[in-house]
């Protein structure tokens, strides 16, 4: 009958008494699928999130010349992909729509320690209501499982150029893809005619590609994406920051990034440790110390700083300007260490 392969499985609809369903096989090996499948399963029955399909998993649900193989089923979304959702519905409110409830999915598995392992527009459903489904459950982590192989790196332009480093599984497998995802919707709610420019229908990605992520400043999409304004900055500052990354496991959730980024850097306290009016002996060893809020970022006359603390050895009048960062929003104090000559003692 007809069929859908991907690269793990082979997924057959079918028509049962007026109801369609999708009846999955694998072709592939993917470990302990029997206790991966059966926990997630009773896992997402529990939670009884609206994104993800009930499903059923048998052990023994097909016969293959004479041996028994596991399977799944579960109720057929009608829909589209999100890529083609899109190009069927070229109207800003509708993507923008997308975009924010793509964002409140995010969150959703967010709250839960939750991730789909293979997040792109194919494993993205769009029903006629403009309702959200994942698909494709062979990648998705739980807590509930503790920690497993991973072993599927996805889509790589919808991936961090180094997922396919990542060892194991973690809630941390999406928020790459999230950032992704969530931009290309936006930009494309902003700008029509990037659906044309960017050839969407006819493309394996939305707006971003993996060669990308190489050169991101040097990108087609980031020299376009950089004159909008509204959030673009900050989430370009994100990718940015993301791609600076070695470890998909360092970055954060971009939402909780957003919110945080907006709010402006404060410089509680900028001092010189036990001086009086800034004035020290020539060739006096000084500490600097600073209480910071709000802040990604510390910089000390311009160079990156991680500590708190700054300890320096000065013979003329020195100016510090420390500067705090937070996404585009900046906050800087100067402290002037005057110096003076030890007196004599005659």
């Amino acid at each position: 009958p007809l069929h859908y392969s991907g690269g793990f499985a082979l997924v057959f609809p079918f028509d049962i008494r007026g109801e369609k369903w999708a009846f999955r096989c694998w072709k592939a090996d993917l470990g302990n699928i029997e206790r991966r499948l059966s926990t997630l399963s009773r896992v997402l029955k529990d939670i009884n999130l609206s994104y993800f399909c009930d499903f059923t998993y048998t052990p023994e649900g097909i016969c293959v010349n004479g041996r028994l193989y596991p399977t799944t089923r579960m109720k057929w979304i009608e829909g589209y992909t999100l890529k083609d959702y899109i190009c069927k519905n070229p109207q800003s409110k509708c993507i923008k729509k997308l975009a924010d409830d793509f964002l409140n999915m995010c969150k959703a598995l967010h709250s839960h320690h939750f991730a789909h392992g293979d997040l792109q527009h194919g494993n993205i459903m769009v029903n006629e209501d403009g309702e959200l489904f994942l698909i494709d459950y062979d990648s998705v982590y739980i807590p509930q499982l503790g920690e497993q192989n991973d072993i599927i790196a996805g889509l790589a332009d919808y991936q961090h150029p180094d997922r396919k480093n990542n060892k194991y599984s973690s809630e941390k497998l999406d928020y790459f893809s999230e950032l992704i995802i969530y931009i290309s919707l936006l930009a494309i709610s902003e700008n029509l005619s990037l659906i044309q420019e960017y050839d969407i229908e006819n493309t394996e990605y939305l707006l971003f590609t993996k060669d990308d992520y190489l050169n991101l400043k040097s990108s087609k999409i980031y020299q376009d994406l950089s004159t909008m304004e509204g959030l673009f900055p900050l989430l370009l500052l994100i990718l940015e920051e993301y791609l600076s990354k070695n470890d998909i496991n360092d970055l954060e959730p971009f939402d909780k990034l957003l919110d945080s980024y907006t709010k402006t850097p404060v410089i509680n306290k900028f001092i010189v440790e036990n001086v009086e009016n800034n004035i020290v002996y020539k060739n006096s060893k000084i500490t600097l110390s600073w209480d910071v809020t709000n802040y990604n970022q510390i910089r000390l006359n311009g160079k990156p700083c991680k500590n708190f603390k700054f300890i320096d050895r000065i013979e003329a009048d020195t100016t510090y300007v420390l500067e705090i960062i937070n996404g585009l929003k900046m906050t800087t104090e100067v402290l002037t260490v005057k110096v003076v000559d030890k007196p004599e003692i005659t």
